[in-house]
């Protein structure tokens, strides 16, 4: 026998159904969505994109929404897809048959291959291949993949390398970081980071750093000679700390000796705190009180303390000769940059650093600018918690046409143009210059009253419930550096 159960034909409606709401319908806001995990930001994404196509007849092609990777690019775009081919279908043949929304869906469709629906590299590169002239860029300017970006840099690598070593102004640093255990290859590695970042290397490093200064052996010889007159201090020759003293002067002794600058280095290298276990300076274990006229522990600390002389002796030489040679990379780098410019060859990051500098440009800017806000009248920023900073600034740069400034955060666009998703609780991708101070500034500049999407549609209660329950301990607020921890639901 059947029972007839209550049958619920509407679903219930999510716990944050009204801040949905509010991305579907306020349209006219600049809204900053805070999604937790698994709150299904990419369906809040699409029915904004869809509210503002259908309801608003903007254009698919006017409208740009960046997403973090090629695969959630990908994924946005296949989603909005399927949302307007249901909105073709239902206004054309449904029971409540529209055409004008019916005619905006197909257009949608029409335009969706064309549109701005990509990673924040792909859509710098529509900025430049809209306005090359004003980048100072060739036409057809050309990608180059990862691998293809390492041939290159290895190519010109190692042309560099050899003018390095056959520059006799560069000898002394080189050879002084070879003493410092500073090899080629630790080099190339600074390279490689200051070519992800030339447009910092072009701005800040000081690229006519001056040689290094001398090795002071005096001045190190002097501490020796303090140090070691203390002994004159121990009131019985048995005491095991003083035979330490034997070695002390057996380490000035190689340091007086040494053959040559380098040399001295190495040696004094191995007498520091960092040095090798059988040579650096150390004051033991032994020691007596009772047998010493001054205190034993300001003696052990005398030598701690001249171990420590001797690695700051090393390191105003070492650091002076990576300043020196550090100048001499920025030049490769900013170098590389230059020519790939010139030839219209670039690198991933080359897209958002010529972007930004075409809108910021004292001649051009102002006229890219306002092409761009007319093109692109709704940009929707999506995982921007992760995204390098640079996207903020080419967003509002291109919302906010008119304000003249070197700050970002001074530029206010139109309220609606921008639309943010982003967890901060999520960010996990530094190395992309992701900063929690320039998330939380772009979340005051733009959108103080953030919209917080807390439904888990991914997990069950109890594992929620042990998450908020830790990390809501775990996670604490601070200024510019930890947002508040929002809990799911």
């Amino acid at each position: 026998m059947s029972v007839d159960t209550p049958f619920d034909p509407e679903p219930a409606l999510p716990a944050d159904e009204a801040q949905r709401e509010r991305i579907r319908t306020d349209r006219a806001s600049t809204l900053f969505v805070e999604a937790g995990a698994g709150s299904g930001k990419t369906r809040a994404l699409v029915d904004r994109v869809e509210a503002l196509v259908l309801d608003d007849g903007i254009p698919m092609e006017s409208i740009a929404a960046i997403t973090f990777t090629e695969k959630a690019a990908a994924e946005l775009r296949d989603r909005i897809r399927q949302r307007f081919e249901e909105a073709a279908r239902v206004t054309a043949t449904g029971p409540g048959i529209d055409p004008p929304r019916h005619g905006r869906a197909a257009a949608a469709l029409a335009e969706l291959d064309g549109a701005a629906v990509g990673t924040l590299h792909s859509f710098a590169q529509r900025i430049l291949n809209e306005h090359p002239v004003e980048a100072g860029l060739p036409p057809g300017v050309e990608v180059l993949d990862e691998i293809g970006s390492q041939v290159e840099f290895e190519a010109q690598w190692h042309q560099f390398v050899d003018q390095l070593l056959d520059d006799p102004a560069m000898g002394r640093s080189i050879l002084a970081l070879e003493a410092a255990g500073v090899r080629l290859d630790a080099l190339r590695q600074l390279a490689l980071q200051m070519t992800d970042n030339w447009d910092l290397v072009a701005e800040r490093l000081d690229r006519a750093a001056p040689p290094p200064p001398p090795f002071d052996v005096d001045a190190l010889l002097a501490r020796f000679d303090e140090v070691i007159a203390a002994r004159e201090h121990c009131l019985d020759e048995s005491d095991i700390l003083l035979r330490r003293f034997t070695f002390l002067h057996e380490c000035r002794a190689r340091l007086a000796d040494g053959v040559d600058e380098i040399d001295l280095m190495a040696t004094a290298a191995a007498m520091g705190e960092k040095g090798q276990s059988g040579e650096k300076i150390g004051p033991g274990n032994g020691g007596k009180a009772a047998n010493w006229a001054i205190p034993v522990a300001e003696v052990k600390e005398a030598i701690k303390q001249l171990a420590r002389d001797c690695d700051a002796a090393v390191s105003d030489v070492t650091r002076g000769a990576l300043a020196h040679i550090a100048g001499r990379l920025g030049d490769f780098v900013v170098r590389m940059a230059d020519e790939r410019q010139q030839t219209g060859r670039l690198e991933f990051h080359d897209l958002l650093v010529h972007a930004r500098r075409v809108l910021r440009s004292p001649v051009h800017g102002a006229e890219v600018r306002h092409s761009l806000r007319e093109r692109y009248v709704r940009l929707l920023l999506d995982e921007f918690q992760d995204t390098d900073p640079l996207q903020i600034e080419l967003a509002a740069l291109i919302a906010d046409p008119d304000t003249v400034t070197d700050d970002w955060r001074r530029l206010r666009p139109r309220p609606g143009s921008l639309f943010f998703v982003g967890d901060p609780k999520q960010s996990i991708y530094g190395f992309r210059r992701a900063d929690m101070a320039v998330y939380l500034d772009a979340r005051e500049a733009f959108g103080d009253d953030a919209v917080h999407l807390e439904q888990n549609f991914r997990t069950t209660g109890p594992i929620l419930g042990w998450v908020n329950a830790v990390f809501e301990r775990l996670i604490d607020h601070r200024h510019r550096k930890q947002p508040e921890y929002t809990p799911l639901v």
